[in-house]
Protein backbone atom coordinates (compact mmCIF):
# COMPACT_ATOMS: atom_id res chain seq x y z
CA UNK A 1 0.00 0.00 0.00
CA UNK A 2 1.41 3.38 -0.98
CA UNK A 3 1.63 6.35 1.34
CA UNK A 4 -1.27 8.03 -0.45
CA UNK A 5 -3.44 4.94 -0.12
CA UNK A 6 -2.58 4.58 3.55
CA UNK A 7 -3.45 8.22 4.14
CA UNK A 8 -6.81 7.85 2.43
CA UNK A 9 -7.54 4.76 4.49
CA UNK A 10 -6.74 6.57 7.73
CA UNK A 11 -8.95 9.48 6.71
CA UNK A 12 -11.87 7.15 6.03
CA UNK A 13 -11.43 5.42 9.38
CA UNK A 14 -11.25 8.76 11.18
CA UNK A 15 -14.38 9.97 9.42
CA UNK A 16 -16.24 6.79 10.33
CA UNK A 17 -15.24 7.15 14.01
CA UNK A 18 -16.30 10.80 14.01
CA UNK A 19 -19.70 10.06 12.49
CA UNK A 20 -20.24 7.23 14.96
CA UNK A 21 -19.54 9.59 17.83
CA UNK A 22 -21.98 12.16 16.45
CA UNK A 23 -24.71 9.53 16.21
CA UNK A 24 -24.03 8.43 19.76
CA UNK A 25 -24.21 11.98 21.03
CA UNK A 26 -27.45 12.64 19.12
CA UNK A 27 -29.11 9.57 20.59
CA UNK A 28 -28.92 10.91 24.14
CA UNK A 29 -30.07 14.08 25.82
CA UNK A 30 -27.68 16.59 27.35
CA UNK A 31 -30.10 17.43 30.15
CA UNK A 32 -28.98 17.18 33.76
CA UNK A 33 -31.38 14.40 34.69
CA UNK A 34 -34.63 12.57 33.91
CA UNK A 35 -38.04 14.04 33.15
CA UNK A 36 -41.61 13.09 33.99
CA UNK A 37 -44.24 13.59 31.29
CA UNK A 38 -47.97 13.12 31.09
CA UNK A 39 -48.95 11.47 27.80
CA UNK A 40 -52.55 12.10 26.71
CA UNK A 41 -54.20 10.65 23.64
CA UNK A 42 -57.33 12.57 22.60
CA UNK A 43 -59.46 10.83 19.97
CA UNK A 44 -61.63 12.83 17.54
CA UNK A 45 -63.10 10.11 15.33
CA UNK A 46 -66.71 11.25 14.78
CA UNK A 47 -69.36 10.80 12.05
CA UNK A 48 -69.13 14.53 11.39
CA UNK A 49 -65.43 14.49 10.53
CA UNK A 50 -65.48 10.98 8.98
CA UNK A 51 -69.04 10.26 7.80
CA UNK A 52 -68.16 7.58 5.25
CA UNK A 53 -68.84 4.05 6.54
CA UNK A 54 -68.65 5.26 10.14
CA UNK A 55 -68.95 2.10 12.30
CA UNK A 56 -71.99 2.14 14.55
CA UNK A 57 -72.25 -1.53 15.56
CA UNK A 58 -70.47 -4.94 15.54
CA UNK A 59 -68.21 -3.32 16.68
CA UNK A 60 -68.80 0.39 16.91
CA UNK A 61 -66.05 2.98 16.51
CA UNK A 62 -63.47 2.72 19.31
CA UNK A 63 -59.75 2.53 20.08
CA UNK A 64 -57.45 -0.11 21.49
CA UNK A 65 -55.20 0.47 24.46
CA UNK A 66 -52.36 2.88 23.85
CA UNK A 67 -49.03 1.10 23.62
CA UNK A 68 -45.72 2.93 23.72
CA UNK A 69 -42.08 2.56 24.60
CA UNK A 70 -39.20 4.79 25.67
CA UNK A 71 -36.02 4.12 23.72
CA UNK A 72 -32.88 5.48 22.08
CA UNK A 73 -32.11 5.98 18.39
CA UNK A 74 -31.02 2.35 17.92
CA UNK A 75 -34.59 1.09 18.31
CA UNK A 76 -37.50 1.35 15.89
CA UNK A 77 -41.03 0.36 16.86
CA UNK A 78 -42.44 1.23 13.44
CA UNK A 79 -41.50 3.56 10.60
CA UNK A 80 -42.91 4.67 7.28
CA UNK A 81 -41.48 2.58 4.45
CA UNK A 82 -40.42 -0.28 6.74
CA UNK A 83 -41.94 -3.69 7.42
CA UNK A 84 -43.50 -4.14 10.85
CA UNK A 85 -42.47 -6.92 13.22
CA UNK A 86 -44.78 -9.85 14.03
CA UNK A 87 -45.56 -8.26 17.39
CA UNK A 88 -46.65 -4.99 15.79
CA UNK A 89 -48.68 -6.95 13.21
CA UNK A 90 -50.64 -8.76 15.92
CA UNK A 91 -51.24 -5.49 17.74
CA UNK A 92 -52.52 -3.49 14.74
CA UNK A 93 -54.70 -6.39 13.54
CA UNK A 94 -56.07 -7.72 16.84
CA UNK A 95 -55.11 -5.15 19.50
CA UNK A 96 -53.12 -7.69 21.56
CA UNK A 97 -49.73 -6.65 22.94
CA UNK A 98 -48.29 -9.84 24.48
CA UNK A 99 -46.03 -10.71 21.55
CA UNK A 100 -44.97 -7.08 21.14
CA UNK A 101 -43.97 -6.86 24.80
CA UNK A 102 -41.95 -10.06 24.43
CA UNK A 103 -40.09 -8.57 21.46
CA UNK A 104 -39.28 -5.33 23.29
CA UNK A 105 -38.08 -6.97 26.50
CA UNK A 106 -35.39 -8.74 24.50
CA UNK A 107 -33.89 -5.33 23.58
CA UNK A 108 -33.21 -3.90 27.03
CA UNK A 109 -30.07 -2.11 25.88
CA UNK A 110 -32.10 -0.10 23.34
CA UNK A 111 -35.40 0.30 25.19
CA UNK A 112 -35.75 1.83 28.63
CA UNK A 113 -39.30 0.55 29.20
CA UNK A 114 -42.73 0.11 27.63
CA UNK A 115 -46.06 1.52 28.83
CA UNK A 116 -49.79 1.16 28.18
CA UNK A 117 -52.84 3.38 28.69
CA UNK A 118 -56.47 2.37 28.91
CA UNK A 119 -58.51 1.91 25.71
CA UNK A 120 -61.13 4.42 24.57
CA UNK A 121 -64.45 2.65 24.10
CA UNK A 122 -65.97 5.26 21.76
CA UNK A 123 -64.81 7.16 18.71
CA UNK A 124 -63.94 10.24 20.74
CA UNK A 125 -62.48 10.55 24.21
CA UNK A 126 -59.08 10.60 25.89
CA UNK A 127 -56.73 8.44 27.90
CA UNK A 128 -53.52 9.39 29.72
CA UNK A 129 -50.50 7.98 31.51
CA UNK A 130 -47.45 9.45 33.27
CA UNK A 131 -44.00 8.26 32.15
CA UNK A 132 -40.39 8.94 33.13
CA UNK A 133 -37.64 9.44 30.54
CA UNK A 134 -33.95 9.06 31.24
CA UNK A 135 -31.51 11.27 29.36
CA UNK A 136 -30.05 8.20 27.64
CA UNK A 137 -33.50 7.32 26.26
CA UNK A 138 -35.16 10.57 25.12
CA UNK A 139 -37.36 9.10 22.37
CA UNK A 140 -40.86 7.67 22.57
CA UNK A 141 -42.95 5.73 20.06
CA UNK A 142 -46.69 5.11 20.34
CA UNK A 143 -49.28 2.87 18.66
CA UNK A 144 -53.09 2.87 18.93
CA UNK A 145 -55.20 0.52 16.80
CA UNK A 146 -58.30 1.82 15.03
CA UNK A 147 -61.23 -0.48 15.87
CA UNK A 148 -62.67 -1.80 13.64
CA UNK A 149 -60.11 -1.85 10.83
CA UNK A 150 -57.95 -4.35 8.89
CA UNK A 151 -54.52 -3.15 10.12
CA UNK A 152 -54.90 0.61 10.57
CA UNK A 153 -53.48 2.60 13.45
CA UNK A 154 -52.39 6.03 14.62
CA UNK A 155 -49.18 6.83 16.43
CA UNK A 156 -45.81 8.53 16.55
CA UNK A 157 -42.40 7.15 15.71
CA UNK A 158 -39.24 8.12 17.61
CA UNK A 159 -40.55 11.44 18.92
CA UNK A 160 -37.60 13.26 20.54
CA UNK A 161 -38.51 15.09 23.76
CA UNK A 162 -35.06 16.61 24.22
CA UNK A 163 -33.87 19.63 22.28
CA UNK A 164 -30.65 21.62 22.68
CA UNK A 165 -29.78 19.77 25.85
CA UNK A 166 -33.12 20.52 27.50
CA UNK A 167 -36.38 18.67 27.95
CA UNK A 168 -39.25 20.12 25.95
CA UNK A 169 -42.02 21.67 27.99
CA UNK A 170 -44.99 20.59 25.88
CA UNK A 171 -45.54 18.84 22.57
CA UNK A 172 -48.76 18.36 20.62
CA UNK A 173 -48.73 15.89 17.73
CA UNK A 174 -51.57 15.50 15.23
CA UNK A 175 -52.49 11.90 14.44
CA UNK A 176 -53.54 10.52 11.05
CA UNK A 177 -54.28 6.96 9.90
CA UNK A 178 -51.52 4.57 8.86
CA UNK A 179 -51.65 1.20 7.10
CA UNK A 180 -49.33 -1.47 8.52
CA UNK A 181 -49.14 -3.33 5.19
CA UNK A 182 -50.21 -6.71 6.57
CA UNK A 183 -53.89 -6.80 5.54
CA UNK A 184 -55.40 -5.79 2.20
CA UNK A 185 -58.85 -4.80 3.46
CA UNK A 186 -60.34 -1.55 2.13
CA UNK A 187 -63.07 -0.82 4.67
CA UNK A 188 -63.43 -0.66 8.45
CA UNK A 189 -65.37 -3.92 8.54
CA UNK A 190 -63.41 -5.79 5.85
CA UNK A 191 -62.74 -9.48 6.59
CA UNK A 192 -59.19 -10.68 7.16
CA UNK A 193 -57.30 -10.69 3.84
CA UNK A 194 -53.58 -11.26 4.39
CA UNK A 195 -51.25 -9.19 2.22
CA UNK A 196 -48.76 -11.47 0.45
CA UNK A 197 -46.01 -10.45 0.30
CA UNK A 198 -46.11 -8.09 3.24
CA UNK A 199 -45.92 -4.41 2.33
CA UNK A 200 -44.23 -1.47 4.02
CA UNK A 201 -46.04 0.95 6.31
CA UNK A 202 -47.67 3.86 4.46
CA UNK A 203 -49.87 6.77 5.42
CA UNK A 204 -53.54 6.70 4.43
CA UNK A 205 -54.68 9.94 2.79
CA UNK A 206 -57.88 11.28 1.26
CA UNK A 207 -56.79 9.90 -2.13
CA UNK A 208 -54.57 6.94 -1.19
CA UNK A 209 -55.57 4.14 -1.55
CA UNK A 210 -57.34 5.52 -4.61
CA UNK A 211 -60.44 3.35 -4.50
CA UNK A 212 -64.06 4.37 -3.80
CA UNK A 213 -64.50 1.41 -1.45
CA UNK A 214 -61.82 2.70 0.93
CA UNK A 215 -63.28 4.07 4.16
CA UNK A 216 -60.93 7.08 4.14
CA UNK A 217 -61.41 7.91 0.45
CA UNK A 218 -62.55 11.56 0.24
CA UNK A 219 -61.42 12.78 -3.21
CA UNK A 220 -62.75 16.31 -2.67
CA UNK A 221 -60.43 16.88 0.32
CA UNK A 222 -56.83 17.95 -0.02
CA UNK A 223 -56.04 16.28 3.31
CA UNK A 224 -57.92 14.22 5.87
CA UNK A 225 -58.95 15.76 9.18
CA UNK A 226 -56.93 14.49 12.08
CA UNK A 227 -58.22 11.45 13.94
CA UNK A 228 -56.92 12.85 17.21
CA UNK A 229 -53.77 14.21 18.79
CA UNK A 230 -51.10 13.19 21.26
CA UNK A 231 -50.13 15.72 23.91
CA UNK A 232 -47.06 15.44 26.12
CA UNK A 233 -46.53 17.79 29.05
CA UNK A 234 -43.46 18.10 31.22
CA UNK A 235 -44.53 17.61 34.82
CA UNK A 236 -41.18 17.57 36.57
CA UNK A 237 -37.56 17.66 35.53
CA UNK A 238 -35.36 15.84 38.01
CA UNK A 239 -31.78 16.96 38.41
CA UNK A 240 -29.05 14.48 39.12
CA UNK A 241 -28.84 13.29 42.75
CA UNK A 242 -32.45 14.33 43.40
CA UNK A 243 -35.21 12.00 44.55
CA UNK A 244 -38.02 12.06 42.02
CA UNK A 245 -40.66 10.46 44.22
CA UNK A 246 -40.79 13.27 46.77
CA UNK A 247 -41.66 15.78 44.08
CA UNK A 248 -44.13 13.46 42.39
CA UNK A 249 -45.92 12.71 45.65
CA UNK A 250 -46.49 16.43 46.12
CA UNK A 251 -48.21 16.44 42.73
CA UNK A 252 -50.29 13.36 43.66
CA UNK A 253 -49.11 11.43 40.59
CA UNK A 254 -48.21 7.76 40.39
CA UNK A 255 -45.64 6.55 37.87
CA UNK A 256 -46.25 2.82 38.02
CA UNK A 257 -48.64 0.75 35.92
CA UNK A 258 -50.99 2.18 33.29
CA UNK A 259 -53.04 4.46 35.53
CA UNK A 260 -54.81 7.15 33.53
CA UNK A 261 -54.38 10.79 34.39
CA UNK A 262 -56.56 13.68 33.24
CA UNK A 263 -54.83 17.03 33.62
CA UNK A 264 -55.45 20.60 32.61
CA UNK A 265 -52.57 21.48 30.31
CA UNK A 266 -51.70 25.16 30.43
CA UNK A 267 -48.11 25.38 29.31
CA UNK A 268 -47.09 26.80 25.96
CA UNK A 269 -46.58 24.25 23.22
CA UNK A 270 -43.41 24.06 21.17
CA UNK A 271 -44.08 23.72 17.46
CA UNK A 272 -41.90 21.32 15.48
CA UNK A 273 -42.66 19.21 12.43
CA UNK A 274 -46.14 17.72 12.65
CA UNK A 275 -46.92 19.58 15.87
CA UNK A 276 -49.26 22.54 16.29
CA UNK A 277 -49.40 25.32 18.83
CA UNK A 278 -51.77 24.91 21.75
CA UNK A 279 -53.43 28.22 20.97
CA UNK A 280 -54.34 26.93 17.52
CA UNK A 281 -55.44 23.64 19.06
CA UNK A 282 -57.77 25.35 21.51
CA UNK A 283 -59.44 27.27 18.69
CA UNK A 284 -59.65 24.31 16.36
CA UNK A 285 -63.00 22.54 16.30
CA UNK A 286 -63.97 19.28 14.67
CA UNK A 287 -64.15 19.98 10.96
CA UNK A 288 -67.23 18.84 9.09
CA UNK A 289 -66.26 16.63 6.17
CA UNK A 290 -68.64 16.74 3.17
CA UNK A 291 -69.64 13.33 1.89
CA UNK A 292 -70.77 13.17 -1.72
CA UNK A 293 -73.47 10.84 -2.92
CA UNK A 294 -72.24 7.65 -4.56
CA UNK A 295 -74.39 5.60 -6.92
CA UNK A 296 -74.02 2.21 -8.53
CA UNK A 297 -73.37 1.47 -12.18
CA UNK A 298 -76.30 1.65 -14.58
CA UNK A 299 -78.30 -1.51 -15.06
CA UNK A 300 -78.80 -2.94 -18.53
CA UNK A 301 -81.51 -1.40 -20.68
CA UNK A 302 -84.99 -2.81 -20.26
CA UNK A 303 -87.32 -3.91 -23.05
CA UNK A 304 -89.05 -1.44 -25.32
CA UNK A 305 -92.51 -0.60 -24.06
CA UNK A 306 -94.00 -1.16 -27.55
CA UNK A 307 -94.17 -4.46 -29.41
CA UNK A 308 -93.89 -2.70 -32.74
CA UNK A 309 -93.05 0.76 -33.92
CA UNK A 310 -91.53 3.51 -31.77
CA UNK A 311 -91.45 3.49 -27.97
CA UNK A 312 -89.18 4.07 -24.94
CA UNK A 313 -87.03 1.93 -22.67
CA UNK A 314 -85.48 2.51 -19.20
CA UNK A 315 -82.49 1.67 -17.06
CA UNK A 316 -81.89 2.33 -13.34
CA UNK A 317 -79.20 2.59 -10.67
CA UNK A 318 -79.28 2.76 -6.87
CA UNK A 319 -77.64 4.82 -4.11
CA UNK A 320 -74.51 3.32 -2.57
CA UNK A 321 -73.60 6.18 -0.19
CA UNK A 322 -76.10 8.84 0.85
CA UNK A 323 -74.75 12.42 0.96
CA UNK A 324 -73.91 14.07 4.28
CA UNK A 325 -72.55 17.36 5.59
CA UNK A 326 -73.52 19.36 2.46
CA UNK A 327 -71.99 16.86 0.09
CA UNK A 328 -72.94 16.57 -3.57
CA UNK A 329 -76.56 15.40 -3.98
CA UNK A 330 -77.44 12.19 -5.77
CA UNK A 331 -77.87 12.28 -9.55
CA UNK A 332 -80.88 10.85 -11.35
CA UNK A 333 -81.50 7.17 -10.71
CA UNK A 334 -83.68 6.66 -13.83
CA UNK A 335 -82.78 7.16 -17.47
CA UNK A 336 -84.99 6.80 -20.55
CA UNK A 337 -84.28 6.67 -24.26
CA UNK A 338 -86.23 6.16 -27.46
CA UNK A 339 -86.43 2.72 -29.00
CA UNK A 340 -87.91 1.33 -32.20
CA UNK A 341 -89.20 -2.14 -32.92
CA UNK A 342 -90.16 -3.57 -36.35
CA UNK A 343 -92.94 -1.68 -38.09
CA UNK A 344 -96.45 -2.59 -37.12
CA UNK A 345 -98.56 -4.47 -39.78
CA UNK A 346 -101.08 -2.37 -41.74
CA UNK A 347 -104.71 -2.50 -40.56
CA UNK A 348 -107.86 -2.73 -42.71
CA UNK A 349 -110.16 0.26 -42.43
CA UNK A 350 -112.91 -0.29 -39.87
CA UNK A 351 -116.39 -1.14 -41.05
CA UNK A 352 -119.23 1.03 -39.85
CA UNK A 353 -121.96 -1.41 -39.05
CA UNK A 354 -124.56 1.31 -38.61
CA UNK A 355 -124.34 2.61 -42.18
CA UNK A 356 -125.34 0.32 -45.00
CA UNK A 357 -123.99 0.70 -48.48
CA UNK A 358 -127.09 -0.95 -49.88
CA UNK A 359 -130.02 1.24 -50.69
CA UNK A 360 -132.37 -1.57 -49.83
CA UNK A 361 -134.05 -1.02 -46.50
CA UNK A 362 -132.61 -3.15 -43.79
CA UNK A 363 -134.64 -5.95 -42.41
CA UNK A 364 -133.91 -7.51 -39.10
CA UNK A 365 -135.24 -10.89 -38.22
CA UNK A 366 -135.08 -12.07 -34.63
CA UNK A 367 -135.27 -15.73 -33.75
CA UNK A 368 -135.86 -16.89 -30.25
CA UNK A 369 -135.45 -20.37 -28.91
CA UNK A 370 -135.68 -21.71 -25.39
CA UNK A 371 -133.15 -24.43 -24.66
CA UNK A 372 -133.53 -27.32 -22.25
CA UNK A 373 -131.28 -25.69 -19.65
CA UNK A 374 -133.56 -22.68 -19.39
CA UNK A 375 -131.32 -20.53 -21.62
CA UNK A 376 -132.84 -18.23 -24.17
CA UNK A 377 -130.87 -17.81 -27.39
CA UNK A 378 -131.59 -14.81 -29.58
CA UNK A 379 -130.54 -14.77 -33.22
CA UNK A 380 -130.40 -11.42 -34.93
CA UNK A 381 -129.87 -11.35 -38.65
CA UNK A 382 -129.56 -8.32 -40.86
CA UNK A 383 -130.64 -9.41 -44.28
CA UNK A 384 -128.87 -6.86 -46.43
CA UNK A 385 -125.25 -7.76 -45.48
CA UNK A 386 -125.78 -11.23 -44.04
CA UNK A 387 -124.32 -10.25 -40.68
CA UNK A 388 -125.49 -12.36 -37.77
CA UNK A 389 -125.01 -11.72 -34.12
CA UNK A 390 -125.81 -14.26 -31.46
CA UNK A 391 -126.59 -13.30 -27.91
CA UNK A 392 -127.02 -15.84 -25.16
CA UNK A 393 -128.77 -14.80 -22.04
CA UNK A 394 -129.81 -16.68 -18.98
CA UNK A 395 -133.54 -16.80 -18.65
CA UNK A 396 -134.80 -15.68 -15.32
CA UNK A 397 -136.40 -18.53 -13.44
CA UNK A 398 -140.14 -18.21 -12.84
CA UNK A 399 -141.46 -19.35 -9.55
CA UNK A 400 -145.17 -20.47 -9.36
CA UNK A 401 -147.07 -21.00 -6.18
CA UNK A 402 -148.03 -24.66 -5.94
CA UNK A 403 -151.72 -25.39 -5.61
CA UNK A 404 -152.70 -28.44 -3.65
CA UNK A 405 -156.06 -29.81 -4.63
CA UNK A 406 -157.56 -32.48 -2.44
CA UNK A 407 -159.72 -34.98 -4.29
CA UNK A 408 -163.36 -34.64 -3.39
CA UNK A 409 -164.38 -38.30 -3.60
CA UNK A 410 -161.20 -39.91 -2.48
CA UNK A 411 -160.46 -41.20 0.98
CA UNK A 412 -157.38 -42.32 2.69
CA UNK A 413 -156.29 -45.83 2.03
CA UNK A 414 -157.45 -48.31 4.60
CA UNK A 415 -160.43 -46.22 5.69
CA UNK A 416 -164.04 -47.17 4.97
CA UNK A 417 -167.11 -45.06 5.01
CA UNK A 418 -170.12 -45.93 7.10
CA UNK A 419 -173.39 -46.25 5.26
CA UNK A 420 -176.69 -46.26 6.83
Amino acid sequence: MTATGLLNHLLLVSLWIYLSQIETLDSSCGADGSANYSVTFSAQWTPVSFPKQYPTYRPHAQWSQLFGCIHNSDFELWAEGSLVSPGVQVFVEHGKSQLLIHEIERLKDKVQTWFQADPILTGEGNTSIVITLEKSYPLISVLVKIIPSPDWFVGVNALDLCENGKWKNNVLYNLFPWDAGTDSGFAFSSPNFVTVPQEAVFQITSKNPSHPANSFYYPRLEALPRLGYLELNLLHEEKDNETQYEEMQDKNVTITGSETQHRTLLEEVQVTGNQTARGEQAAQSVRSTPLDCEVSMWSSWGLCNQLCGKGTRERTRFIVVHPANDGEPCPSLLEKEDCEEPACPSKAPPVNRNISTDSTPQKRVIFKRITNNNTRVIFKRITNNSTRRIIKRKKKPVYHQARIQRPENKTRPGLTTNTT
